[in-house]
């Protein structure tokens, strides 16, 4: 049986009784850089983090966020990767956008992946409870270093 989790990318469920190979679970052959997904069970959050980036280790204050609605936080609020370098720590004291789909403001670093100057970082969010329309549980956030200080974040594609 195949199923379809996200996009694409489908998932083969093989019954008990059959032998698993690689060739009848391993059907997709290539891959675009940045599209890995990646399971992580409930009680592994922790330890399942691991040391972000080094173009994400650094405390970004104050930061801007850019939406379709306008611009928020252009001189206030601080994005911090130092203090604790497997976590991305958001301080929503100063600026209240929410921003990495995540209202606690607590992610973990999970996996990266980089293509030249380009790094694709996969974020747990740590907040208790998500809504799957204005916070995910799992985020991907895009690092391009030849454009200073530019993030680009799109949600979702997790599985627990």
């Amino acid at each position: 049986e195949r199923f379809l989790v996200s996009d694409e990318e489908p998932v083969n469920l093989i019954t008990p009784s059959s032998s698993i190979t690689e060739a009848n679970t391993c059907t997709v052959t290539s891959y675009t850089t940045g599209s890995e997904d990646m399971l992580v069970k409930t009680d592994q959050i922790s330890a399942a983090a691991i040391t972000c980036p080094d173009p994400l280790l650094a405390n970004f204050s104050p930061y801007t966020v850019t939406k379709n609605s306008g611009t928020a936080c252009g001189t206030s609020g601080s994005i911090n990767v130092c203090s604790h370098t497997t976590n991305v720590v958001v301080d929503y004291t100063s600026c209240s956008e929410v921003i990495y789909y995540s209202s606690g403001g607590s992610l973990n670093c999970v996996y990266y992946t980089n293509s030249g100057t380009t790094y694709y970082v996969h974020l747990m969010n740590l907040d208790n409870s998500v809504d799957n329309s204005a916070t995910y549980y799992y985020t991907c956030l895009v690092r391009t270093l030849s454009l200073v200080g530019h993030n680009c974040v799109h949600p979702n594609k997790s599985a627990f």
